[in-house]
């Protein structure tokens, strides 16, 4: 992606990349954009419950794999929870009538 510059001589010039200098450079754009977007898959990834005596490190190399899965092919993520919607619905129902009670 290019941009033209404008400079107090009134000559113009395409640049590709802009260093970290005074200014906000391609780097520092690149790398706020980066960390919003996995922050972002991060929070959006819910796993199921893990089974018991599941180790933590093991719970959140299981995230990290979907988060992985989430930013290379977010599809496959979707389609994975889709089946799982109405079950999820159905084993709620009993709960919200029991919580209002």
């Amino acid at each position: 992606m290019a941009f033209t510059v404008v400079d107090g001589t009134n000559s113009t010039s395409t640049r590709i990349w802009v260093p970290n200098s005074t200014t906000r450079g391609s780097w520092a754009i690149y790398q706020s954009c980066i960390f919003t977007f996995i922050l972002c898959i991060w929070q959006a990834i819910h796993v199921n419950v893990p089974p018991p005596g599941e180790a933590p490190w093991r719970q959140t190399a299981r995230k990290a794999g979907w988060a992985v899965l989430a930013l290379l092919a977010p599809e496959i993520v979707a389609a994975n929870a889709c089946p799982i919607r109405p079950f999820e619905r159905a084993q709620g129902q009993p709960l919200v009538g029991a919580a209002s009670e």
